[in-house]
């Protein structure tokens, strides 16, 4: 990824404090999308998630990023098969949005994907998501899929990530 990252104190998750952090949040961000796309009464599908995505670890690695003391938004990397890493289940809540949280979390995904072996990186979000755009100051190149955009965070199509396709 390119361009400038502005300083935030982004952390891998490490305790069970961090945990219960992450929990909370993925319950507002599932609230947000259960509201975006019409769903009613989705309240334990934000435990059920964060149960699986905990489960998932490792080799995924999951990231908080903090504003004046609380964690305010995460996102989820893994180093991936054949050298192809991913960052995916970005979120930053509301209030905070703007200020580069989101950036700095994408940034730290693809460091840590690369660290360990990756490269290129995919950027997966949901594509019913208006906020989930691939910018060219990031160095990324989108594709589009029924239910996903991916960006590569390289400058030019890999054919190891045909799972998305232009």
């Amino acid at each position: 990824m390119q361009g400038a990252v502005r300083a935030h104190d982004v952390r891998p998750i490490a305790s069970e404090a961090d945990w219960a952090a992450y929990a909370r949040l993925k319950q507002r961000d599932w609230d947000e999308r259960a509201a975006r796309l019409g769903i009613r009464d989705a309240s334990e599908l934000g435990a059920d998630m964060f149960r699986e995505h905990r489960a998932k670890v490792p080799p995924a690695k999951y990231w908080l990023a903090w504003l004046d003391g609380t964690p305010r938004g995460f996102l989820a990397s893994w180093p991936g098969t054949e050298g192809v890493g991913q960052v995916e289940d970005l979120y930053v809540e509301p209030e905070v949005r703007h200020r580069g949280l989101a950036t700095a979390l994408l940034h730290r995904g693809v460091a840590d994907c690369r660290t360990r072996g990756a490269d290129p990186v995919a950027i997966v979000a949901d594509a019913t998501d208006t906020r989930s755009t691939c910018t060219p100051r990031w160095g990324s190149v989108p594709w589009r899929s029924s239910t996903s955009t991916c960006c590569a965070s390289t400058p030019r199509p890999d054919p190891r990530l045909a799972g998305c396709t232009m």
